[in-house]
């Protein structure tokens, strides 16, 4: 099977089963792309055998849908890459913010060592009331923000989480209320 490898950031150990290009040619059958390209009716005229673009990254916004269609191509993603790191993430910068950890840093790597140099040491269950009279707003695909509401027992915190957002709607905030 002859693929069309559009980004050089795919392992080439784990491609030595296929017959890899690097230009277009009429016999190819697949693309791989990570959306550093456009994928769309241009390249679709010059692959007449193309069956599928493979995209290593969550979204597709960077593949022309309707002509990939209209040439009867499928589009395949990896909607769940990342989610549970970003979740991760999410939750580690926000308990920094909340405890102070640059503040603090920034006054030790200056001399001093005060556990009162970020202010008040806070945690969620004391912020109680405060945080659940504000909105959580995670700008992120649904997946990342269901699953960083999850991680955080946002319940326990007063927030709810709002499926509503679809990617299609990004890059509008996602709000857990």
């Amino acid at each position: 099977m002859k693929v069309l490898l559009l980004d050089e950031r795919y392992p080439p150990e784990l491609l030595s089963s296929f017959d890899v290009v690097r230009e277009p040619q009429e016999d190819v059958v697949a693309a791989l792309t990570t959306g550093k390209r456009r994928v769309g009716e241009e390249l679709f005229a010059q692959l007449p055998s193309l069956r599928v673009v493979g995209t290593a990254t969550v979204g597709f916004d960077h593949i022309d849908l309707a002509a990939a269609e209209q040439h009867g191509i499928a589009v395949v993603s990896v909607p769940d890459y990342c989610t549970q790191e970003v979740a991760d993430h999410t939750l580690a910068l926000l308990y920094a913010l909340l405890r102070g950890i640059v503040s603090l840093h920034r006054h030790v790597v200056a001399g001093g060592w005060s556990p009162k140099a970020a202010g008040p040491l806070r945690t969620l269950a004391e912020e109680g009331s405060a945080v659940r009279s504000r909105p959580v707003s995670l700008r992120s695909a649904p997946k990342c923000g269901r699953t960083t509401f999850s991680r955080s027992n946002g319940a326990a915190c007063g927030w709810s989480s709002s499926t509503s957002c679809s990617p299609s709607a990004m890059p509008s905030p996602c709000t857990c209320r």
